[in-house]
Parts: C-alpha cells; structure tokens; sequence
C-alpha cells in the first residue's frame, strides 16, 4: 500500500490537467478469510476492505460506489457484505478511501469464492475502467489431517505388527469427506544426508486405497504397520490389515536385518490429499521418514566357533530359515561384503556353503570341523535367494576363535624357560587353550616324546603360553617346527598329541646341532687350538658364546674358565690352547652354548646359563704327561722325549719323533749360536759388531778400489746401487786404516762372492791408489745384521737369528722341556758352538794367499838363518841384491806393480815381525858397497830390474853367483822399521841413512829412478844426494851418484832414448827446494843442510844437473856408436868414416871425466 503523501502528491500533480480527476482502485490484493472476529447484523464474521484513490485532478466533489462484476461466486448478503454504500471526495480533496467489505463466516466446507469488483462514479467522468478481485477462504471447515510422528527411528529388527506412524483429523467441524494417500518416495535432498535405505534393507506392502474420513468424521488411522517375521514367512496377514474396508488401508513394513556394518539409513514416506478432500494437510505432514538405526548382529547373536571343534551356529534370530543355503566368506577378505551371485561349489579356507535347517522359530547351521584350517576373525553369513529380492544377503557376521596359522615364535635352546608370549589369535581362554610344539599338526605320531612334553604350554592370565617342562624339551634336535594348538573341552582335556590339530603357525628353536663325535684334545695345545669346526645349527649368531664345563648349566668348577665367542663366518668354536692351567683335567667334559637376550636377563655370564649341548669332548693328557692315577691330573714325564705308553697308556716311553725332535732342536741352537758366532763378535770395548772379512786384497783397477776378502764376503745389499758403511783395519795403509778414536768410514758395494767395491764414505769411487794384501773389514752390529747373508741366498743374517730362535722356541714349545733340560739344551749347544767357531777361527779357517806364501818363505828363511841376530845399523846392514830379487820371485804375484808402501807392511813386516828384526838382519846382513837412493812410490819390479843391471855391471859379469853378492843399503830392507826412531836418531849424523854412506867402504849412491824422477822430490833423497856429493869431494875412490833406471845406469849409458830424455827433461826444470818430506821436522833439518853445505838450493840444482847432464852424454855416445854399427850392416856407413867417428868420441871420452871424477872404464 503507497503512503498517503505519495498519494497526495500523485492526485494534486495532474490537477493542471484535469479538474475534477479520475477514481481508482488502489494497488492492493484483497484475500479474505472466513472467521469470527466481530458480530454484524447478529452473524459471526471478519472483515477487509477495498482502497480506492483520486487521481488527475482535485476540483469539485466526486461520489463513488463499488459494483459487483460477472464472474462473482460468492453471493452478497450470504457470504459478504459492504459496511458502507459509497464514499466521497470534496473540492480539493485527494486523500484515499477505503470501503470496508464484512465476511460472514459459517461451518460448512466451501471452496474459496470470487468477488470481481468495478467503480460507479458521480459525476460518471470520474469513474475509470480499473478493476479488482477480492477473494473468499474458508476457516478450514474440513478440519486438519496430521501425520505423527513425522520422522520414526528404527532398530535394524523384525517387528512385532506395532503402528509405526498415525494420522490424525482433528477440527470443530470435520465438515466433508477427506482421503489422504500414503506412499513411499525418494527422500529428497533437503533431508540431512543418511544413506537412503535400498530395497535390500526393507520390505513392504502398498496401500490398497487411501485413508478415508467421512463428513463430520475425526480421529487417528494408522498409516504404517511394522510387519512380524512370522507374517511375513507364513504370507498370513493379521485381521486389521484384511478386507476392503478403507479404514484399514495400512501401509505394511518389514525391515530386512543384516549384519553388514552400516551407517543409520532412511526411508521417506509422502503424504498427500485427494482433491476432493476437505480437510487441509500441513506442510509438516507432507513427508515422514524413519531412520535405522544398524544393529551389531555379532554382538547380539553371539555365533562364534572354535577352531579345531565343531561349529553349531544357531541362526535363528536371523533371516535365514531351515532349509535355505548360503555362503560363509572370510570377513577380511571380502571386505564384509556378500558376492554378487552365490557360487557353492567354491570351498576353501576363505569361502564354505552350507545349508540351514530347522524352522521360523529355531534355525540351525551345523559346520562340524570344516573351520580347523581357516585363520580366526570374522566370517560373515550370506544368504542366497532372500526375500528381500536380492540374490545375496549379508545376513549375520561370526566369530572364529582360535590362534591364527602364521604366527611365528621361537625359543632358544640355553634358555631357562620358553615362553609364547605374543601368539596372535582371538577368543583365547584362559586355562583353557593350550599348545604343544610338533613335527605336524596333522601326523602327530612323528613328533619324539621329549618334544611333545617339555613343549606343553598353557594360556595364562597376562596373555603368555608358559612351557610346563623345557628342560625335557632341551636335548630336541634344533630347527622348525609347528606349534599346534588346542581348547580343552568336556570332552577332551588335550593331553594327548591327537587333540592339537589347529596349527598355530611355525616355531624355531635356537641352538646349535648336537655333534655325536668330536676329537679328543691334548691338553698343552699339542694338536693346537682346541676348534670345534662346522658348528652348525639354527639362528646361530657371531656374538654366540661356549663353555667347556663338565656338565651343561651347571657351576663350573672353582678355577674353571675356558670360553669363546663363535665365528661365524669360519662356523666355528676357537678356544685356543688349552692346558691344565685352564682348570681341566684329562677327562671327559662338555662343550655347551649359551646365546646372549639382555631383554631376557640371559647375559651369558654365568656357567649355569651354558644349557645348550654342543657335544662332549675328552681331555687327553699331553704328550709328556701321563694320568698314572686316573684322577685327571697329569704328571710330566722325566725326559723330553718320553711320552705316555706301555700297556695301560699311562707309562712314560721313549718316543722316537719326540727324540727326533729333541734332536732337531739341539741342531737348531747349534745353528742358532753358530749364526751369532761366526757373524758377531765382542769388540775390545765390549760392543758387538759383525765378525771382521779378512782382506785378501785391496788393489785399483779401472779407476775402482777392489777389496777381496779371503773367502766369502757373505754380505747382500737389496739393490744395486745400495752400498754399505764399513772401517778398514790392519791393512798398513795409513789411507785406509782405522785406529783408536780416527775412524775412516768407507763403503762397499758388492760386485762378486768375494769382491767389493771400496768407496768414500758418501758411495763414491775413491781417488787414491790403495795396496794391501792384509788387514780387516769391520762392520757394525746393525749393519751385519741387515747386510750379513748365506752364500749366494738374500737372506739377512737378522732373517736368520729370527727364524732359527723362531724354530727354536717352537720346537721348545712343543717339546715342553723341564728348566734343567732348557739349560742343557742351552749350554750344549753354547758350547759346542763356541768350540766350533774356536776351531774354525784358530784351525780350519783358509788364511789369505799372501799370509800362507809368507808362512812358507819365512820357513825357508829360518832354514838359511835360523838364528838371526839384530846388527849395528848402519854399514853392516846391507843386504845382497839376490836377496832383493828372491823376495820379488817369491811374491811377484801379490806384489805386482806395486812399491815400497805395499811391500813394507804387507811383506817384511810380516816376515820380520816375530823377531822385530829389519829384513836385513832375517836373511843376513851385508856390508855396504852400494847405498840405494830411492823413492818408497817407485814399483819394486823397478827397484829389481835397476839393481839387477847395475849389480851386473859394476861386476861386469853374468855370474849371479858374482854379481847376485853384491850388497846394497836400502832403508826399506836396512832400516829395522820397528824402531824408527832409533834408526833415524837425535841428530842426521847418528842415523843409519848417514852412518852407511859415510863408513868408508860405501862405493856410491845408486840413486833409482823412473820418468818422473820422484826421489828427487824428497826430502831424504835430498839428503842423500847432498851427502853423495860431499863424499864425492872427500872420500877416495867413491864412485859419486849413479842414475838407475830398469833399463841399466845412465852413467853407463844403458838406458832407452826415451827415458833419458824424460829424465832429462824431469831435471831441467826441477828445484830439489821443492822436495817434501813425512815430516815438516825433517824437511826442515835437510833445509838447513843443504844451506850450511852448498849455501844455496841453486848450487846443489847446478850440481845435480851437472851429474845427469853428464850421465846424459854418456848415454848419447852409446846411442851413437849403436847406431853407427847399425849403418854399417846397412851398408850406407863405411868403416873408415866409422873408424874416425869412434875415434874422435873416445878423444872426447879421455879428457873429459864424470862429475865424480871417473869415465866408465876406470869402473
């Protein structure tokens, strides 16, 4: 309805238009209903109105009445009246007019009525063409049909008949006939969200008519009826719900139960009235539903069957009738769901047909023992051809008790106890279920008896199968096996293995095999460690332990303690070396296991938890002891090779590989002693170092010092280039030598069996000439252990003392000899040792090739002399040239090209050293006729061969019986080199060197020499040459300096061209100030000399050349004259021209003499 000042507005708006204006009806439905709210005209009625409105204009006054239009149903008067007759506007006035409309009410059903209104206006310029329609209800004169309750809540059960939902008409009048129709419809989605039930879960019936209430009638019908079982087997209805009569028109229910496992579900029901029906049906009524509520049929029906017995499952409080046949599935398998299509051929241990029987009241189906090998839990029951119209119904579940068939369980065999504790199963009764362990459940008769009975558990409360008797079980072969149960009943108690049928699933026992036969073992470790090998068994683990005890899980003896872990890779026992001292006698003991379970408190640290039997194994005194009194205790026997014998086996005999053995390892000290003796020796301070190599020589050759040592070297290096640290002792090399605190490292480096390369000591080749033929090669301890070796074998003298004590102590070890027999077999050996190395050392041992010739020689001397006496020194030491020549014959092998410094040490001093004798003196002295002026460097092969051709010449004969006496003194041979100092004396006249040139029998100074000249640069050839020309000024008849060489003297003219001019060439540019000696004392005492005799160096170099210049001329005309023979046999020289030639170098000869005073021919 528009507000009054909008009308307003809209009316006086168009009054610029229109004058008088235009009346309307105003936007407003009229919808009137019967009712008593007032009295008028004596009659019960309501009232509305109808609002009219002036429009277009406001000027002058307008009258309006209402009129009745065809179409109108509703009569005036009878139903509705109007309270006025007509309503009016005044000059200016636009304000709306409502015209109120009376209703009268009565109490008979009628449908709604029509009132079609239209507009009479005064004047008739105002009336307008609109038009309205009012609208008559009824008060509900039929009364009102209610539906209660609206939503039902069922249990998923058979009923008992019982009305389920009334419907109800209720009103003061009830006026006419109403039908109300009942159906059941889709529950529409507005309803909260339930899983709508399917024609699986209910049955029912549909009404033959609807329900009927005459005119005037009230009251409840019922609309749905819960159907019995009974009624609905036996298709008897009862008496209410038969016949044609309306009023018993219900709506037949029956719910279906099932045992499926659902959520509540819901079937909607839709209520609606005939069209002819006068009473009304609240919006409320239009839809009812009941929900149900799903029943745990399992719980309430109790149907359970045990494994292993026979199953009665009594089903009836179920669907299922005698006589129908089903499925039974495994609930877990078929995920609580039915099949499809009932197949009952398929029997396994997931799926079984059966066949009910019995009737409505009591159904029965009987299973007997077709469950024993199905695994427990929930099976479910499916009916095949149910009258709900399926095919298959899901209608009871069941449980199966009873252990399931996979469980696994295991004991081990050192345990105290076994238990089961978490055997998996449902319905477990306590006292009631047992379990044995068998071979099979199925063929009981194979299980041994010990098994069988120390295997019996019996459910406890705490949920754990206890084994009554595992102590009997214990000897039971390890492996697998099957745990088999059983429920006692009335009428079995499970006492026999026949009752245990269910298999309950696999059981392991532990433990290693039982070995029938294992080797004795000799105490002392005689056959080695004690192994038990190929130890084998089920659910062996590395941290496994055994015990040698003599009874398994009993307490070890005091003192008892022999245990080990097992390998498990080498499957075995390792218990190493066992003795007496372990606490075992020789007797039988047993070898018993234990494995670790902390969760169990089994530590395995205690001999009694050792339960488990490997096997038994007898102790066997070893091979020295013998168990004279059967107690176990072996008692060694006296000797080392004796063993246990005679004819009990308990006497002490000789044993022949034990002897051998004994033997052996005397042998092996003996080498082991020998090894240390003949390789190392106690030096003077009281170290140890390698046995000293005795040199056989030491000699350059091809830029290298070669030692060769007598014998084998017997030393090793581990590469070629490998070399080493040695000292050189004894060989008289003052280069090489090695004394008290001077050492002189050196090297070697092995080039063959008996040779080594000398080196300096950082491996490299020397650069001096070294000559010995004697002496020592030391070596250190640590060296001779690494480097000293057998004969052509790498094999460190180290290695050996290593294997041979190895051998020793082994064969010690497996001997077990008493402390005095280890004391002899220590000392015999020593001893003999010692004696060997003496005698070989002292007696057998080769000496070097130059120290047997010298033995040799120095016999043959002792024959010619064998008294030698010591001389003045001097004169009266000289020594005759054949002496010289038979020393070089004798020794011209070792001496070689060697010289004085090889020959005094090596050889005189050897020769002379028993009598400290010079070597004059050994073969008898001489006295001097020639005084020999040489150099010790020149080679003796030199000395020889220039004393022999000046021996032969100042004798001028071939007669080595002449010429072999003529006597030279030569320091070397002259001088007693055991007292120096005594020949050298306090001052240059009291020395043997002066005492012989000037005794006065002296003949001259045979000064040798070779190319270089090398006397001349000495001090001491200085010396002598300044006393030779003193001599040669003051003595009579002495014959001066003669130059020797090998070819024969200068002065004679005997020499090659080419070593008379090296000679020469030597001299003319040599400054005998330049001459060295040993000692800077004596260079400087013949210094002084030779300024207080010549007062200068140059005079005695002028002098010096004076003497070879004329031995040079000398040796010039022979030249000459050879070469003048030689032209004459040539032919191109005649003899006159020879002739004169010779005669003018004779010319010259006579008039001119040596620097001596004396040519040639006054010799």
């Amino acid at each position: 309805m528009l507000p009054v000042s909008l009308w307003r507005l809209c009316l006086i708006l168009p009054s610029a238009l229109a004058q008088t204006g235009e009346i309307g009806f105003l936007p407003r439905q009229v919808d009137a209903l019967e009712g008593c709210q007032f009295l008028y005209n004596f009659r019960c009625c309501n009232y509305d109105y109808v609002g009219l409105g002036r429009s277009f204009g406001s000027n002058g006054t307008i009258t309006a009445r209402l009129k009745i239009l065809p179409g109108t149903n509703a009569t005036e008067g009878v139903d509705f009246d109007f309270y006025q007759d007509s309503v009016t506007w005044q000059d200016g006035d636009v304000d709306p007019k409502a015209m109120l409309m009376v209703i009268y009410n009565n109490d008979v059903y009628e449908p709604t009525k029509v009132v079609n209104l239209g507009i009479d206006a005064d004047p008739a310029s105002a009336s307008s063409t609109s038009e309205t329609t009012a609208y008559i209800r009824d008060d509900n004169d039929g009364g009102t049909v209610e539906i209660s309750p609206t939503a039902i809540v069922l249990d998923e059960r058979f009923g008992n008949m019982e009305c389920l939902m009334w419907a109800e008409r209720s009103g003061a009048v009830a006026s006419g006939r109403t039908e109300l129709t009942v159906e059941y419809t889709v529950c529409p989605e507005m309803v909260p969200e339930r899983n709508r039930a399917d024609a699986n879960d209910y049955w029912s019936l549909p009404l033959t008519g609807p329900l009927v209430w005459e005119d005037g009638e009230t009251g409840k019908k019922c609309v749905l009826r819960n159907l019995g079982f009974q009624a609905a087997i036996d298709l008897v209805w009862p008496d209410c719900c038969i016949g044609t009569n309306s009023s018993n028109n219900t709506l037949l229910f029956l719910i279906n139960p099932d045992a499926e496992e659902e959520p509540e579900e819901r079937v909607c029901l839709k209520a609606s009235l005939s069209d002819n029906s006068t009473a009304t049906l609240p919006e409320t009524s239009m839809l009812q539903s009941m929900i149900i509520n799903d029943v745990n049929l399992m719980e309430e029906l109790g149907l359970n069957c045990t494994r292993g017995l026979d199953c009665l499952l009594d089903v009836s409080k179920t669907s299922i009738v005698g006589g129908e046949v089903g499925l039974i599935l495994d609930a877990k398998e078929s995920d609580y769901k039915c099949p499809q299509i009932c197949n009952l051929t398929v029997n396994s241990t997931q799926q079984m047909s059966y066949a009910s029987y019995g009737n409505a009241e009591e159904t029965f189906i009987n299973l007997g023992k077709a469950m024993r090998d199905w695994q427990p839990g929930d099976k479910i029951i499916c009916k095949c051809h149910g009258i709900a119209g399926g095919d298959v119904t899901h209608v009871a579940t069941m449980e199966l008790h009873g252990p399931y068939s996979e469980n696994t369980a295991s004991c081990v065999k050192s345990w105290a106890t076994c238990d089961v504790p978490d055997l998996l199963g449902i319905g477990y009764k306590v006292g009631a279920d047992h379990l044995r362990v068998l071979k099979s459940c199925d063929d009981t008769k194979t299980t041994p008896f010990e098994l069988a009975m120390g295997s019996h558990a019996v459910y406890g409360a705490d949920g754990v199968y206890r084994m009554e008797s595992f102590e009997a079980m214990r000897p039971t072969v390890v492996g697998m096996y099957r745990m088999c149960w059983c429920r006692e009943t009335a009428e079995r108690n499970c006492t026999v293995n026949g009752d245990f049928s269910v298999s309950a699933g696999n059981f392991v026992y532990r433990g290693p095999n039982i070995r029938a036969v294992m080797d004795p073992y000799e105490l002392g470790g005689g056959w080695g460690t004690f192994k038990v090998t190929e130890v084998y068994g089920t659910g062996l683990e590395a941290g496994d332990r055994a015990m040698v005890l003599p009874e398994c899980g009993e307490e070890a003896p005091p003192g008892l303690n022999v245990s080990t872990i097992y390998n498990e890779v080498d499957k075995e026992l390792d218990f190493g070396v066992l003795s007496a001292e372990n606490g075992l006698l020789a007797r039988a003991y047993k070898v018993c296991w234990c494995q670790l379970a902390p969760a169990r408190g089994h530590y395995c640290d205690a001999a009694s938890e050792f339960r488990a039997e490997i096997g038994s194994v007898r102790f066997l005194c070893s091979r020295r002891f013998v168990d004279r009194d059967q107690d176990g205790i072996c008692e060694l026997c006296p000797m080392m090779f004796q063993t246990a014998g005679g004819w009990d086996g308990m006497q002490c005999v000789l044993d022949g590989g034990l002897f051998s053995l004994t033997i052996l390892w005397y042998l092996v000290g003996l080498l082991l002693f020998l090894a240390c003796m003949t390789s190392l020796r106690f030096g003077r301070t009281g170290f140890v170092h390698g046995v000293p190599r005795l040199i056989e020589d030491v000699s350059r050759e091809s830029d290298t010092v070669l030692v060769t040592v007598v014998g084998y070297h017997n030393l090793t290096v581990f590469n070629k280039m490998q070399s080493i640290p040695v000292t050189l002792s004894g060989t008289g090399h003052f280069l090489l030598d090695s004394r008290g605190s001077k050492s002189i490292p050196f090297r070697v480096r092995p080039r063959s069996s008996n040779t080594l390369e000398l080196l300096d000591a950082e491996g490299n080749s020397l650069d001096f000439r070294a000559d010995s033929s004697m002496g020592l090669l030391q070596i250190s301890l640590p060296r001779a252990l690494l480097h000293s070796t057998i004969l052509a074998v790498r094999f460190p003298l180290l290695a050996q003392i290593l294997l041979l004590s190895a051998g020793w102590a082994a064969l010690g070890l497996y001997l077990m000899p008493g402390p005095v027999e280890v004391v002899i077999v220590i000392l015999i050996p020593l001893l003999l040792a010692g004696m060997l190395t003496c005698v070989w050392f002292f007696v057998l041992r080769t000496s070097s090739s130059l120290a047997r010739r010298l033995e040799m020689f120095s016999k043959e001397l002792k024959k010619r002399n064998p008294h030698p006496k010591a001389c003045k020194k001097g004169p009266d030491r000289a020594i005759a040239v054949r002496d010289v020549l038979e020393l070089y014959e004798k020794f011209a092998a070792f001496i070689k090209d060697r010289n004085m410094y090889y020959i005094d040490p090596n050889i005189l001093r050897r020769l002379t050293s028993t009598r400290k004798l010079s070597y004059a003196e050994l073969v008898g002295p001489q006295q001097v006729q020639w005084f020999v002026s040489h150099w010790w460097g020149t080679r003796f092969q030199v000395y020889c061969l220039a004393l022999q051709r000046h021996a032969k010449a100042v004798c001028e004969t071939l007669d080595p019986a002449v010429w072999g006496a003529t006597s030279y003194w030569i320091c070397t041979f002259s001088n007693n080199q055991y007292q120096i100092t005594e020949e050298l004396g306090t001052s240059h006249k009291e020395s043997s060197f002066y005492l012989a040139l000037h005794s006065g029998i002296c003949r001259g100074t045979c000064m040798i020499l070779d190319e270089m000249a090398m006397p001349l640069k000495r001090s001491w050839c200085l010396f002598e040459l300044l006393q030779t020309i003193t001599l040669e000024q003051s003595q009579v008849g002495f014959k001066g300096l003669l130059f020797c060489t090998e070819n024969g003297v200068l002065n004679f003219g005997a020499s090659t061209v080419e070593m008379s001019m090296q000679i020469g060439e030597r001299l003319s540019t040599l400054s005998l100030e330049d001459a060295e000696a040993t000692t800077e004392q004596d260079k400087n005492m013949i210094t002084q000399l030779v300024l207080q005799e010549m007062e200068s160096f140059e005079k005695i170099n002028t002098v010096l050349r004076e003497h070879i210049g004329h031995a040079l001329g000398i040796c010039r005309d022979r030249v000459d004259d050879d070469f003048d023979t030689l032209f004459v046999k040539l032919g191109t020289l005649d003899e006159d021209k020879l002739q004169i030639a010779r005669a003018r170098r004779a010319s010259e000869k006579d008039t001119g003499e040596s620097p001596a005073g004396m040519s040639r021919s006054r010799i």
